[in-house]
């Protein structure tokens, strides 16, 4: 009874949220296609896992910082790829395929959101001199907090 009663709410939700192997794994979305996905985090998520959501959508948005926490990959792994000579392969395990996409796509298809209001204008006055060539703000009142 209960998965005859998810079904009916999946088949009449607007919005899921789920992983990017999840969408694919879970009985309860197998059957799902999207109009649209949103990939959060995607400057996380190597290209093996991203296809999975992608293939389930009409449409994509990704949104990241590739600047951020890169995808995780085990040393072994890296090893191995480079001991095989994959050549340009190997950056698919390196970086996520939302940095490939950002370091190709023209200025026009991207957007970076330039302000944060998380942490003190200190911090990030660093951060936006260290990553981001002086183009990352604090908001207002952010010099105030501690």
């Amino acid at each position: 009874r209960q998965q005859a009663l998810y079904k009916i709410l999946i088949e009449n939700v607007n919005v899921v949220g789920a992983t990017c192997i999840g969408i694919n794994t879970k009985a309860l979305f197998r059957e799902l296609d999207f109009d649209v996905v949103i990939v959060d985090e995607s400057g996380q998520i190597q290209l093996h896992n991203l296809i999975v959501p992608l293939s389930r959508a009409n449409k994509a948005i990704l949104v990241g910082d590739h600047k951020q926490l890169p995808p995780v990959v085990s040393d072994e792994v890296l090893e191995e790829v480079e001991a095989k000579d994959f050549g340009d392969y190997k950056d698919l395990y390196r970086l996520s395929w939302f940095e490939h996409l950002w370091n190709a796509a023209p200025d026009d298809r991207k957007i970076m959101l330039d302000t944060q209001f998380r942490c003190p204008s200190i911090i990030s006055d660093f951060v936006s001199e260290a990553f981001y060539e002086g183009n990352y703000f604090a908001g207002v009142g952010m010099d105030k907090k501690k």
